[in-house]
């Protein structure tokens, strides 16, 4: 059995043998006083990450994990740190992977993301957060209220997000599906009453929303 450490060794590659076959994969189970939290930046919902973290927070201290930067996944520890603290780890871990340019996304962008998306899962796995939501840090934010099933429903997103995003990952009707990737299937929405478009309209336009800037 090897740690997860000594199986990834690089890009697409790892420590399995071409006649061997992995079998199981163990995970440790959460102890007790431990919080963990998950978040992901990609073009669209579905898409591989162009960045993704983790963490697990205790009341001493804060373990993340950042894949998509570097060859592979790199798990960091660090005592419970706050403010300027962290977000100098965090500009630290995000100089330490290494980025690189390439056809989706610069390295600077990848950087600026490893701090952002550090920050939120950080807020997610246990901290308290002043802003409404950590989407906000991310670049402009829109807080929209639709109609969904009968009842008025508000929420978060960012202008690049469809409806159809904020619907199952915001407000959390994972019964909405885009089935056409292309938004021509003719699946309609509501919002505020208004019946048109598809799921494919940006989440920002159906709503109404007022813009919430950085938190």
């Amino acid at each position: 059995m090897l740690k997860a450490e000594d199986f990834f060794q690089g890009m697409l590659t790892t420590a399995r043998e071409p006649d061997e076959l992995v079998e199981g994969v163990w995970f440790p189970l959460k102890q007790a006083g431990e919080r963990y939290a998950f978040t992901e930046f990609s073009a669209r919902h579905g898409d591989f990450a162009m960045v993704a973290c983790a963490t697990v927070v205790t009341d001493t201290s804060i373990r993340i994990a950042v894949g998509g930067v570097a060859d592979r996944p790199v798990v960091e520890q660090w005592p419970r740190l706050h403010g300027d603290d962290l977000r100098g780890a965090l500009n630290d871990l995000s100089w330490k992977l290494n980025a690189q340019d390439d056809t989706h996304v610069s390295a600077t962008y990848r950087r600026h993301l490893v701090g952002q998306l550090g920050w939120r899962v950080r807020d997610r796995g246990g901290e308290v957060s002043k802003a409404p939501s950590t989407r906000l840090q991310r670049g402009e934010c829109w807080r929209i209220t639709v109609t969904l099933n009968g009842r008025e429903r508000a929420g978060y997103c960012e202008s690049r997000d469809l409806l159809s995003d904020f619907v199952r990952h915001e407000l959390g009707a994972t019964g909405t599906h885009v089935g056409c990737e292309h938004g021509v299937c003719g699946a309609v929405h509501r919002a505020r009453g208004w019946r048109g478009g598809t799921v494919m309209r940006d989440a920002g336009g159906a709503g109404g929303g007022a813009p919430g800037g950085h938190g």
